[in-house]
């Protein structure tokens, strides 16, 4: 059900198990997207449908970045969702895209949105408006895409196993 209405009418329904081996392991890591809900559980992040199923959408990120989940902000004007890590690494999903990035040392240590503002917090205590820029205190951030593997044509438009990449690193200017 719908839960009480206002007036205090009404029930929830009864809690219904979705998927039995996987589970949120932090609260800081809950977020809510367009389409579903996305979580931290021991096997990596994972998203929660609208339709109730459940898919992993970072099942390496907590192999690769150990480090613990601290903070999160949804930029949905970019169809992202960002992540930050108690060493200071942010972590970037596109959702609608569905590929990871980093930032590494932004020491970002919590985010909010107040009044449709998006906003940071620092380590040091700073508070920074969230924007699209990459740039904080003067200083551009080069940001490192990691992607599935990229199979690569050869001169003759066969693919080949020699060919293929992995990462692009880019700085922002």
């Amino acid at each position: 059900g719908e839960g009480p209405d206002q007036t205090g009418n009404g029930l929830f329904s009864n809690p219904e198990i979705i998927h039995s081996d996987i589970g949120c392991i932090n609260p800081a890591s809950v977020l809510v997207i367009n389409d579903g809900l996305l979580f931290e559980s021991r096997k990596g992040i994972y998203k929660l449908s609208r339709n109730l199923q459940i898919e992993s959408v970072g099942r390496r990120i907590r192999l690769d970045y150990p480090s613990d989940i601290i903070g999160n902000l949804l930029r949905d004007e970019k169809n992202e969702v960002e992540y930050y890590l108690e060493d200071g690494t942010t972590l970037v999903y596109n959702y609608q895209q569905s590929f990871w990035m980093t930032r590494p040392a932004d020491n970002i240590k919590d985010a909010t949105n107040f009044a449709g503002v998006k906003y940071q917090v620092t380590s040091g205590g700073k508070v920074y408006k969230a924007d699209a820029s990459f740039k904080r205190d003067g200083a551009h951030y080069r940001m490192r895409y990691r992607t599935g593997w990229i199979r690569l044509a050869d001169a003759n438009g066969s693919k080949n196993t020699q060919g293929m990449q992995r990462a692009i690193e880019l700085a922002i200017l």
